[in-house]
């Protein structure tokens, strides 16, 4: 059974900036809220695994990152 945990961070934000040559860097776009949810546990080898999910915050409903983490199938 995974377990989990979930918090609010504040992270850099960069965004890709492109020309015509595709994308040729990244301009900072500042400090942002982000809720991060981190599922954690052990495989049927022990082997330990972690899943991150991070949204900016408000973005995604307690809802939907339930059915994320819900999703989440170990082997």
């Amino acid at each position: 059974m995974p377990y989990g945990s979930r918090g609010g961070i504040r992270t850099y934000a960069h965004r890709p900036v492109y020309d015509d040559r595709g994308a040729t860097g990244t301009e900072y776009l500042g400090m942002v809220a982000v809720s991060a949810a981190i599922v954690h546990g052990l495989d049927s080898t022990d082997t330990t695994f972690a899943i991150r999910v991070d949204a900016q915050q408000g973005s995604l409903s307690d809802g939907d990152l339930d059915r994320i983490i819900d999703s989440v199938e170990v082997h």
